[in-house]
């Protein structure tokens, strides 16, 4: 898998203890989600002054209560922001057996 060459996108409990499972891969797939949410590349992150990874420049965001500051300005421009945040109940949101056959 291409995304083990690269730190980054390795599970904290694999990088630290060697325990892989399937919920490295879901660790992995969320880092490449936050990529396409923040435009910004997860690999080389470490250089920027804003956080040591792309997850935890989010997780500050998040905890500051400044999540929308993650999100990619084109995607903002796209659409407004209540709908962007419109599905943060759990029980407004659509079920991914649901979102795959639509």
């Amino acid at each position: 898998m291409l995304t083990a060459q690269n730190s980054g996108y390795i599970a904290p409990e694999y990088a630290m203890e060697g325990i892989f499972s399937v919920k490295s891969d879901a660790f992995s797939f969320g880092v490449i989600l936050l990529e396409i949410i923040s435009g910004k590349r997860n690999s080389g992150f470490y250089l920027t002054q804003l956080a040591p990874t792309l997850l935890a420049y989010a997780w500050r965001l998040w905890n500051e209560g400044k999540e929308l500051e993650f999100v990619d300005s084109l995607l903002t421009e796209s659409c407004p922001a209540e709908e962007i945040l419109m599905q943060w109940l759990y029980r407004s949101r659509v079920h991914m057996s649901w979102a795959l056959l639509n």
